[in-house]
């Protein structure tokens, strides 16, 4: 070997073991905009996958679908309404607080300015208090068996961090213009280096992560992009542009299988998605009927889920999707194949159902879509046209949408729904008068009553009686037209490993590159 040629290939070995080329980063595709990395910012689940790779909550929904700790330690029951929670130790904020128990009193406090379904479980007259630096105890409004699931979505930030910044109660009805809507400081494995809505968020690891050790912790770096368009995402993956895209519409896995450089991984997903309709007022704000609203009338809803033919919705995921006759989705403890069944697909029964309730040249209205779901709701208004129903599709980002329908804006709105653990949840959200996510105006005082004692019962076989029974009770008035449940399906990298979550939410802690 010559020694120009030996002084090459030690360069070469040098710079094959130089830490900073060793460096991985993945450019991640995702779902939508996070708008703020104000930790209690509003509640759509792509956001808050965006803010949990900063930050972290008491409880963690690791890949084997069960409850982990976390920034808890330990958790005890002392009573129908009351809990403690012991945090770790040794664990710090990014910039050096360590954690205590104030910073969670004062997380979930704050958190409860934005979620009104939190503040149903241990808002006041319950209440969140420091026993000790170390112990915090919940006191619940109702008694709350599954509390430690429900506390892995408050994320948890430095109280002291929040003073030094002026960062006040949480606050969405103007600019996000504040401090921590572009900063963070969390105690997760990922520190916030830069934030730009709309275009991109990047991170880096964090070295002093309490964590270490406990995770594979494989990426140096990630930089989040927003891809509203599907078809563009999976243009950018194949390009080379991105190293995962988190969701692959059906109809062009095969397009990803095809390059050796990739792979596709994919999982059952425990979402159903729905049409909603908006049942209480007086009139429809989209629709030019005037003084009466066609939603009020059960018929117009039945000829509305009629009018959905299963396998072309099937079709146009490229096969990849399975019809849901309820909102339970497969594999969610509880499902019932009975409950599960569709009304079958029949449009002359829908257009003889519109002219009994009185519509027999149908009606307009708009469906306010999320535009990742775009040509889903273009087969829809297909779909509805074909028996009189003229839709006019309202495309908008997912938070945007689902802020409409919690505030009772939206007229007719497709909408994605489900929960690791406990079908209740979805009843509670979707069904019950107060629901966050009951954009109805359905009321039944009788269901409420059921619900309330449902939540109240603590042995297993009569959870279940009565969840049925409610689930009866509710179906035959087709509040909502159910309609799949898609699977979740992931492309990427070939060297990237990371366990596939199926409410889609990368945690990138789980992350290795090989």
């Amino acid at each position: 070997m010559t020694r120009v040629r030996a002084i090459i290939v030690a360069a070469a070995i040098l710079l094959a073991f130089d830490p900073a080329r060793a460096e991985t980063t993945v450019r991640w595709g995702a779902l939508s905009d996070p708008e703020t990395f104000d930790p209690h910012g509003p509640d759509n689940s792509p956001a808050w996958a965006a803010r949990r790779q900063v930050y972290e909550a008491l409880t963690l929904d690791g890949p084997a679908q069960t409850i982990e700790p976390l920034l808890a330690e330990s958790w005890r029951m002392l009573d129908a309404h009351t809990w403690e929670f012991r945090l770790r130790r040794g664990v710090r904020f990014q910039e050096g607080e360590p954690l205590t128990a104030e910073d969670v009193v004062f997380s979930l406090d704050r958190f409860l300015e934005e979620q009104p379904y939190y503040r149903a479980i241990y808002g006041p007259p319950g209440r969140v208090e420091a026993v000790d630096p170390l112990t915090v105890r919940i006191t619940t409004v109702r008694p709350e068996p599954l509390l430690y699931a429900h506390l892995m979505w408050p994320l948890i930030a430095s109280k002291t961090w929040a003073e030094r910044h002026g960062i006040g109660p949480a606050d969405w009805s103007g600019p996000r213009t504040g401090y921590a809507d572009r900063h963070a400081d969390g105690t997760g494995p990922f520190i916030l280096e830069r934030f730009e809505p709309g275009v991109e968020a990047v991170y880096r690891k964090n070295p002093t992560y309490w964590g270490a050790g406990q995770w594979p912790l494989g990426v140096d770096h990630l930089v989040r992009r927003p891809i509203l368009d599907l078809d563009k995402g999976v243009d950018a993956l194949l390009a080379g542009e991105l190293d995962l895209l988190e969701t692959v519409p059906g109809r062009r896995v095969g397009e990803v299988e095809a390059i050796p450089r990739l792979k596709v991984v994919s999982t059952p997903r425990l979402q159903s998605f729905l049409l909603g309709f908006d049942q209480a007022s007086a009139e429809l704000r989209s629709s030019s009927v005037k003084g009466r609203n066609p939603f009020a009338d059960r018929r117009v809803r039945q000829a509305v889920y009629e009018a959905i033919d299963a396998d072309a919705v099937i079709a146009a995921y490229g096969g990849h999707t399975t019809p849901a006759g309820y909102l339970v989705p497969r594999g969610l403890p509880g499902w019932s194949e009975e409950l599960d069944r569709r009304l079958p697909y029949d449009p002359a029964e829908a257009r003889r159902l519109l002219a009994e309730a009185g519509y027999p040249q149908g009606f307009d209205v708009a469906l306010d879509c999320y535009e990742t779901r775009k040509p889903v709701c273009e087969v829809f208004r297909r779909m509805l046209g074909g028996v009189g129903v003229d839709v006019r599709l309202e495309l908008a980002p997912v938070g945007e949408v689902n802020r409409k329908i919690q505030k009772r804006q939206s007229d007719f709105w497709l909408y994605g729904t489900g929960t690791n653990f406990d079908q209740v949840d979805m009843l509670l959200q979707l069904y019950k008068s107060t629901g966050l996510e009951n954009g109805t105006g359905f009321a039944d005082p009788g269901l409420d009553a059921l619900l309330d004692r449902i939540q109240g019962e603590f042995v297993s076989y009569a959870r279940d009686a009565m969840t049925e029974e409610a689930w009866r009770r509710v179906l035959p008035e087709v509040v909502y037209v159910p309609l799949f449940q898609l699977p979740v399906i992931w492309g990427m990298r070939q060297e990237l490993d990371l366990p596939i979550d199926n409410q889609n939410l990368p945690d990138f802690r789980w992350a290795q590159v090989k």
